[in-house]
């Protein structure tokens, strides 16, 4: 057992050892790592994703409701179906209202927070 603490403890001393000779010329040598995004801030990113998420959900928030719509006319009295229905409807309303509240809460710190510009 001592032996193999001292042989992974000689193995940690070389590492450190030879990781102290090469780190400095790497740092040294004028390495730059490209952005890959087309964001400078996180703030752009934030909007970027909010802006995403709102073309993706609203639509289908709509859509929901749309269908909502078709399940409450093709009900024909049927209590199963217009429970259905009016559960669709609440919750495309749900969806569109959250992506909205979200945007608006984002509003809201930023002008809490008295960033000159936001969304």
């Amino acid at each position: 057992m001592k032996q193999r603490i001292f042989r992974y403890n000689t193995r940690l001393v070389s590492l450190a050892l030879w990781g102290s000779v090469f780190v400095p010329r790497a740092l040294y040598a004028g390495l730059t790592i490209e952005n890959p995004l087309t964001y400078n801030t996180f703030r752009e990113v934030i909007d970027s994703v909010i802006g995403y998420l709102m073309s993706i959900v609203v639509p289908i928030g709509i859509i929901m409701i749309l269908y909502a719509a078709f399940l409450y006319m093709t009900a024909g009295g049927n209590e199963q179906k217009v429970n259905t229905a009016h559960q669709t409807f609440l919750w495309g309303l749900i969806g569109i209202a959250i992506v909205l509240i979200g945007k608006g809460i984002v509003l809201i710190v930023c002008d809490f927070v008295g960033a000159s510009s936001c969304l």
